[in-house]
Protein backbone atom coordinates (compact mmCIF):
# COMPACT_ATOMS: atom_id res chain seq x y z
CA UNK A 1 0.00 0.00 0.00
CA UNK A 2 1.22 3.51 -0.86
CA UNK A 3 1.67 5.99 1.71
CA UNK A 4 -0.97 9.20 2.46
CA UNK A 5 0.79 12.48 1.42
CA UNK A 6 -1.45 15.37 2.64
CA UNK A 7 -4.43 12.57 2.36
CA UNK A 8 -4.18 11.44 -0.94
CA UNK A 9 -2.32 8.29 -1.48
CA UNK A 10 0.32 8.68 -3.86
CA UNK A 11 -0.96 6.12 -6.74
CA UNK A 12 -3.81 9.33 -7.05
CA UNK A 13 -1.35 11.68 -7.90
CA UNK A 14 -0.02 9.95 -11.04
CA UNK A 15 -2.01 10.79 -13.95
CA UNK A 16 -2.16 6.93 -14.94
CA UNK A 17 -2.88 4.38 -11.95
CA UNK A 18 0.74 2.80 -12.51
CA UNK A 19 3.52 1.82 -9.70
CA UNK A 20 5.92 2.13 -12.36
CA UNK A 21 8.82 4.52 -12.44
CA UNK A 22 7.78 7.76 -14.50
CA UNK A 23 10.37 7.96 -17.66
CA UNK A 24 10.00 10.08 -20.65
CA UNK A 25 10.25 6.41 -22.48
CA UNK A 26 6.96 5.31 -20.95
CA UNK A 27 5.24 4.52 -24.40
CA UNK A 28 7.54 0.87 -24.56
CA UNK A 29 8.48 0.03 -20.83
CA UNK A 30 6.67 -3.12 -20.92
CA UNK A 31 8.83 -4.15 -23.88
CA UNK A 32 12.06 -3.03 -22.65
CA UNK A 33 14.81 -6.25 -22.34
CA UNK A 34 17.03 -4.49 -20.58
CA UNK A 35 20.66 -5.07 -21.03
CA UNK A 36 20.11 -7.28 -24.14
CA UNK A 37 19.11 -3.89 -26.18
CA UNK A 38 21.76 -2.32 -25.37
CA UNK A 39 24.22 -4.64 -27.42
CA UNK A 40 23.18 -3.28 -30.42
CA UNK A 41 24.98 -0.04 -30.64
CA UNK A 42 28.04 -1.74 -28.68
CA UNK A 43 27.82 -5.32 -31.52
CA UNK A 44 27.34 -2.45 -33.96
CA UNK A 45 30.89 -0.44 -32.69
CA UNK A 46 32.51 -3.64 -32.87
CA UNK A 47 31.71 -3.77 -36.21
CA UNK A 48 32.82 -0.96 -37.33
CA UNK A 49 36.48 -1.80 -35.59
CA UNK A 50 36.61 -4.74 -37.38
CA UNK A 51 36.03 -3.29 -40.84
CA UNK A 52 38.17 -0.02 -39.93
CA UNK A 53 41.52 -0.03 -38.55
CA UNK A 54 40.68 0.70 -35.41
CA UNK A 55 44.25 1.67 -34.11
CA UNK A 56 44.24 4.25 -37.18
CA UNK A 57 44.93 7.94 -34.94
CA UNK A 58 42.33 10.44 -36.28
CA UNK A 59 44.52 13.31 -36.46
CA UNK A 60 46.74 11.97 -39.02
CA UNK A 61 43.67 12.89 -42.00
CA UNK A 62 41.68 16.00 -40.01
CA UNK A 63 41.93 18.13 -36.89
CA UNK A 64 40.00 17.29 -33.74
CA UNK A 65 37.65 19.92 -32.53
CA UNK A 66 35.54 20.29 -30.05
CA UNK A 67 31.89 22.58 -29.27
CA UNK A 68 32.99 26.00 -28.21
CA UNK A 69 31.90 27.59 -24.83
CA UNK A 70 28.33 28.59 -26.02
CA UNK A 71 28.30 25.79 -28.26
CA UNK A 72 27.72 27.63 -31.70
CA UNK A 73 30.86 26.86 -33.33
CA UNK A 74 33.65 24.42 -33.23
CA UNK A 75 36.78 24.96 -31.55
CA UNK A 76 40.20 23.11 -32.10
CA UNK A 77 40.85 20.62 -29.67
CA UNK A 78 43.93 20.82 -27.55
CA UNK A 79 43.96 18.15 -25.12
CA UNK A 80 47.04 15.70 -24.26
CA UNK A 81 45.89 13.37 -25.56
CA UNK A 82 44.55 15.06 -28.91
CA UNK A 83 47.52 13.25 -31.36
CA UNK A 84 46.25 9.69 -29.32
CA UNK A 85 42.37 9.71 -30.79
CA UNK A 86 41.83 6.36 -32.88
CA UNK A 87 38.97 5.05 -34.66
CA UNK A 88 38.33 2.30 -32.18
CA UNK A 89 38.52 4.57 -29.27
CA UNK A 90 35.66 6.66 -31.12
CA UNK A 91 33.76 3.80 -31.52
CA UNK A 92 33.98 2.36 -28.01
CA UNK A 93 32.89 6.25 -26.98
CA UNK A 94 29.80 5.89 -29.29
CA UNK A 95 28.72 3.15 -28.05
CA UNK A 96 29.04 3.94 -24.80
CA UNK A 97 27.13 7.36 -25.17
CA UNK A 98 24.40 5.74 -26.68
CA UNK A 99 23.61 2.66 -23.94
CA UNK A 100 24.44 5.84 -21.14
CA UNK A 101 21.83 7.80 -22.63
CA UNK A 102 19.30 4.87 -22.24
CA UNK A 103 19.80 5.21 -18.80
CA UNK A 104 19.97 8.23 -17.91
CA UNK A 105 16.46 8.32 -19.89
CA UNK A 106 15.42 5.83 -17.33
CA UNK A 107 15.24 3.31 -19.35
CA UNK A 108 18.09 0.98 -18.52
CA UNK A 109 20.14 0.69 -15.34
CA UNK A 110 24.28 1.08 -15.26
CA UNK A 111 24.66 -2.40 -14.69
CA UNK A 112 22.84 -2.96 -17.96
CA UNK A 113 25.29 -0.92 -19.74
CA UNK A 114 28.19 -3.19 -18.59
CA UNK A 115 26.51 -6.04 -18.80
CA UNK A 116 25.79 -5.28 -22.89
CA UNK A 117 29.39 -4.41 -23.66
CA UNK A 118 30.68 -8.12 -23.68
CA UNK A 119 27.07 -9.31 -25.16
CA UNK A 120 27.05 -7.36 -27.75
CA UNK A 121 30.66 -7.91 -28.45
CA UNK A 122 30.16 -11.83 -28.48
CA UNK A 123 27.32 -11.39 -30.95
CA UNK A 124 29.58 -9.12 -33.80
CA UNK A 125 32.24 -11.39 -33.36
CA UNK A 126 29.79 -14.34 -33.36
CA UNK A 127 28.57 -12.36 -37.15
CA UNK A 128 31.96 -11.56 -38.10
CA UNK A 129 33.12 -15.14 -37.55
CA UNK A 130 30.17 -16.41 -39.95
CA UNK A 131 30.54 -13.38 -42.26
CA UNK A 132 34.09 -14.79 -42.88
CA UNK A 133 33.22 -17.86 -43.41
CA UNK A 134 31.41 -16.59 -46.84
CA UNK A 135 34.42 -14.99 -48.48
CA UNK A 136 35.90 -16.79 -51.46
CA UNK A 137 39.43 -14.21 -51.64
CA UNK A 138 42.03 -15.26 -49.48
CA UNK A 139 41.19 -13.34 -45.80
CA UNK A 140 43.34 -13.41 -42.65
CA UNK A 141 40.14 -12.10 -40.68
CA UNK A 142 39.14 -9.41 -38.89
CA UNK A 143 41.63 -7.94 -36.09
CA UNK A 144 40.26 -5.06 -33.48
CA UNK A 145 40.90 -4.06 -30.15
CA UNK A 146 38.04 -5.30 -27.77
CA UNK A 147 36.35 -3.13 -25.01
CA UNK A 148 38.22 -4.60 -22.82
CA UNK A 149 41.64 -3.88 -24.73
CA UNK A 150 42.83 -6.92 -25.68
CA UNK A 151 43.43 -7.49 -29.56
CA UNK A 152 41.45 -10.06 -31.62
CA UNK A 153 41.46 -11.64 -34.78
CA UNK A 154 38.13 -13.31 -35.96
Amino acid sequence: MLRQSAGKSLLSLNRMPTYKFPSCQCNHWDEVVNYRTHNASNHRATIVKAFFDDTFVLSQITDIVQASEDGLSLVPYIGSDAGRITVGGEMNKIAANIAIGRNHAAVHWRSDYADSLPLGEAVAISVLRDQRATYNEQFSGFTFTKFDGTRITV
